[in-house]
């Protein structure tokens, strides 16, 4: 994509999120429209335009849309969700099922144990069956170890409700001859609730959190896990989290060459604080990283004046860091690096 379609692909996706904000749902459709046609390969523009679309009552559109998204981006909680949640509305129980115990999933792996667990229990309540069953309780047991937690506790408590609502005898299974298998023996049953009990060894998923070895590196979090928990921060108004987690997430995508990511990124967060300077450091890091000099050493430039007049000294000695940093002429009136 060449610099100035960049540019327009840009300026559509920072539309379509003002009128979105302001409540202009035609206005900001057309936005992620033209978005999504000229970078047809990213979900970020259809996953905006489905959330729009229901906003505007247009159901099916919206799960055409979502749809397309969760194609090139399987585990975008935005997609997820909203389709999961359409598709519930529409009566569609084992499809949002479906979505809501992948949800569960992305949300586990983020950390977010509460959310996952909320996901799958709505799963359970859509569709239920043995294994989502299984997985409840494996969910709840790993929240009675976060009791500390009011909302897993709380998250907790509703998925053991509806275990209890859907708790059902199961029949013996039967063998492949057709005959029922030998009733246990005594203390069988105590011996195999024993084993099921939650036990101090650590279990597999136990292993995966333990703290890495000394001398060896942890590896890079996964880019849609941290991007699934910038979204939730900001969805809650979490902005100083959410930011957080969109810089890192940038800079991930950059350190592995994913520029097209790195701006994503960058773009999501800039309709909520454009005037953040580690922010506009990012994108200026990438355009170097594309070849942009002159854009980038000219956003430097602006971004020295404004912290001159807004007196950041900490703002201005970052930006003389940054330029030393990448090669750069320190831009006027930013302070020399030390």
């Amino acid at each position: 994509m060449s610099q100035a379609l960049y540019e327009e692909y840009k300026e559509a996706l920072r539309r379509g999120h003002v009128a979105a904000l302001r409540g202009r749902l035609d206005v900001a459709e057309a936005a992620y429209r033209a978005a999504a046609a000229i970078a047809p390969d990213r979900a970020l523009p259809y996953v905006s335009l489905g959330a729009v679309l229901r906003r505007a009552e247009r159901i099916d559109d919206a799960l055409a849309s979502f749809g397309v998204a969760l194609s090139l981006a399987p585990e975008d909680e935005g997609a997820l969700r909203g389709r999961a949640e359409l598709q519930a509305e529409r009566g569609r129980r084992a499809e949002a099922a479906l979505d809501f115990e992948t949800l569960a999933g992305v949300l586990e792996r983020a950390g977010r144990l509460t959310d996952a667990a909320d996901a799958a229990r709505r799963a359970l309540e859509l569709a239920e069956s043995r294994s989502r069953r299984r997985e409840m309780e494996r969910l709840g047991g790993l929240l009675r170890g976060s009791g500390e937690d009011r909302d897993a506790v709380d998250a907790l408590d509703r998925a053991l409700r509806i275990l209890e609502a859907v708790e059902a005898p199961a029949e013996p299974a039967v063998d492949v001859a057709g005959a029922a298998p030998p009733p246990a023996a005594p203390g069988a049953s105590s011996a195999a609730d024993a084993g099921s009990a939650p036990t101090a060894e650590p279990g597999p998923g136990d292993v995966a959190r333990q703290e890495p070895e000394p001398g060896v590196p942890a590896p890079p979090p996964d880019p849609a896990v941290l991007r699934a928990v910038a979204d939730a921060l900001l969805d809650s108004g979490d902005v100083r989290g959410g930011t957080e987690r969109l810089l890192a997430l940038a800079e991930l995508h950059r350190a592995a060459g994913r520029l097209d990511a790195a701006m994503d990124a960058c773009l999501a967060l800039l309709v909520l604080t454009p005037s953040d300077h580690r922010l506009q450091r990012e994108i200026a890091a990438v355009q170097l990283d594309r070849g942009w000099t002159a854009t980038a050493s000219e956003k430097l430039r602006l971004l020295a004046r404004l912290a001159d007049l807004d007196g950041d000294a900490e703002a201005r000695s970052a930006i003389a860091a940054f330029a030393a940093e990448r090669g750069l002429e320190t831009p006027p009136g930013s302070v020399p690096a030390g």
